[in-house]
């Protein structure tokens, strides 16, 4: 029987690979009129930051997919926009190899990204 499993190299030549085709890809998240209640990192909405937040993530920094619902939540490096800077933030911490999403953020409103995550 064969495994298939998704390493931290495999993934950060993934987000390499599409970081080059898209060069330039930076969206700016700071539309204030989603702002509400949130957890960083959980860009599908589902409740939960998991393997199901990084192709959703992928798809909308690459592939022009749906944005998070608010773009905030997938600003998981909190520089301010959701980019390919996020992809790799959010690849590294599901892999087990970086800090929780916005554990550098400044003082974030209560109810929003210190919630479980």
């Amino acid at each position: 029987m064969r495994r298939n499993l998704i390493t931290a190299g495999g993934i950060a030549a993934l987000v390499l690979a599409l970081a080059i085709v898209f060069a330039g890809s930076r969206l700016e998240a700071t539309d204030n009129s989603q702002v509400g209640h949130f957890i960083c990192g959980d860009c599908n909405g589902d409740g939960a930051v998991d393997m199901g937040d990084l192709p959703y993530l992928v798809k909308y920094v690459f592939a022009n997919g749906e944005a998070p619902r608010p773009l905030q939540a997938g600003d998981v490096n909190c520089d301010s926009a959701v980019d390919v800077g996020d992809v790799t933030y959010l690849a590294r911490y599901l892999a087990g190899k970086g800090p929780k999403p916005c554990a550098n953020c400044p003082t974030v409103d209560s109810g929003t990204a210190d919630e479980e995550r």
